[in-house]
C-alpha cells in the first residue's frame, strides 16, 4: 500500500491494489461509478505501466480498476 514515504516508483497495480484497500477499510468513499478518485503522487515517485515510466513516456493517466464497473481513478505523478 502507498503509505507516508512511498517509494521512488510506483506500479499502476500496486496504485490500484492501494484504492480497493482504502476502499474496503473506509478510507475514502465507495463512489461506485458515480466518479474518479484523483491520486496524486508526491515530487520524487513515479508511476509505471507496463515498461512505461511518467514523466518519460506520459505524464498522467486514467485507468479503471474493474473495467466498466469501476473504480475508476487517475494518476498525477
Amino acid at each position: 500500500m502507498l503509505g507516508q514515504d512511498p517509494p521512488k516508483q510506483v506500479s499502476d497495480q500496486q496504485i490500484q491494489k492501494a484504492l480497493v484497500d482504502w476502499i474496503a477499510k473506509g478510507t475514502v468513499a465507495n463512489l461506485g461509478q458515480a466518479g474518479a478518485y484523483n491520486i496524486f503522487l508526491p515530487p520524487g515517485t513515479s508511476a509505471s505501466l507496463s515498461s512505461d515510466v511518467s514523466c518519460a513516456q506520459f505524464c498522467d493517466y486514467h485507468n479503471t480498476v474493474n473495467g466498466p464497473n469501476g473504480p475508476f481513478y487517475t494518476v498525477e505523478p
